[in-house]
């Protein structure tokens, strides 16, 4: 985390800005000096640690360098500088600052999320329900039900609230779906999606527990991006609920990315085909091409967001 640390040399007080990279075997620490009190603007000194960081993210790359498959661990290793520039972004956001952030960024969430699975809301009719606007009486009740249920359940994942077990898994989907007339619980009947069959119902309980265990287990090791979007695909295929299986998975999805501060990703309805294709792939344990398509999101994702609000606080 970066911080600002105030030291003690001969009864006079000198300021640094630090932080302390993991190279996977250690923390090594790289700070930048401020000097005697705290400049008014930290900007350049958070540009020279960045740059810091960037040199040692270079030479060791912890969380690809045993990635084998070649064009996965090279396009995560441009996924990790992604990441690297939004942790500076956001660290030099104030608080205000950053709910304001995060609120813009879920109305986009909701909205793509939402229309992935067919809501033809716009997205300015989202913000104005997240915001709690006035909304036209005309709008369709069960697709502004859909962005309250989705408002609070991202309430839930980021309150640290939520835990992946399949308890909280059934939660999430009951809060996700509530009054839009969905069965509840796990699905007890066989369902075809796009043209094919899914896990058979009775299945569904081992292979997701079997899936959170692999997932916990990873947690340890490999990228935690990579396995956040397997276990994402894994999830789709198991299709655990009879209806709301998409939106309840990406929304599994964000909960892994906020808990390794990667925070962000949205997946464009423009790009479903190009996304369904990915997860196709990844049915049959072929998972390049959606950490690419993935990868390639949070790069949009975070190069948007950015450039919204740098220079426009």
């Amino acid at each position: 985390m970066i911080k600002i640390e105030r030291k003690k040399l001969k009864n006079n007080h000198f300021y640094f800005l630090t932080e302390r990279f993991n190279t996977g075997k250690g923390f090594k620490k790289i700070q930048v000096y401020l000097g005697k009190s705290v400049p008014t603007d930290l900007a350049p000194y958070y540009g020279t640690l960045f740059k810091k960081e960037l040199v040692l993210l270079n030479e060791y790359q912890p969380k690809t360098k045993n990635i084998q498959n070649t064009l996965e661990r090279e396009a995560l290793e441009r996924l990790e500088k992604y990441a690297l520039q939004w942790k500076y972004f956001i660290a030099q956001r104030t608080e205000r600052e950053k709910e304001r952030i995060f609120r813009d960024f879920a109305i986009q969430f909701i909205f793509e999320s939402n229309s992935i699975e067919g809501s033809k809301l716009s997205q300015e009719e989202v913000s104005r329900i997240v915001q709690k606007k006035y909304v036209k009486k005309s709008l369709p009740r069960r697709e502004v039900q859909e962005v309250y249920n989705a408002l609070e359940a991202m309430n839930m994942i980021r309150s640290g609230e939520f835990a992946l077990n399949q308890k909280n898994i059934k939660i999430l989907h009951q809060i996700l779906t509530r009054d839009l007339g969905y069965t509840q619980g796990f699905r007890k009947v066989a369902v075809n999606v796009n043209n094919k069959n899914v896990l058979s119902p009775e299945l569904i309980k081992k292979e997701l527990q079997s899936l959170i265990e692999w997932y916990r287990k990873g947690k340890r090791k490999g990228n935690p991006f990579r396995n956040a979007i397997i276990f994402h695909n894994r999830f789709e295929y198991i299709h655990p609920f009879e209806d709301g299986n998409g939106r309840t998975g990406r929304m599994i999805l964000l909960w892994m990315l906020f808990a390794h501060n990667y925070d962000v990703i949205l997946f464009r309805k423009r790009n479903t085909r190009r996304y369904f294709r990915a997860l196709d792939h990844g049915d049959e344990g072929r998972y390049t091409k959606l950490i690419l398509y993935a990868v390639e999101a949070y790069k949009k994702t975070v190069k948007e967001i950015r450039e919204r609000y740098e220079g426009g606080m």
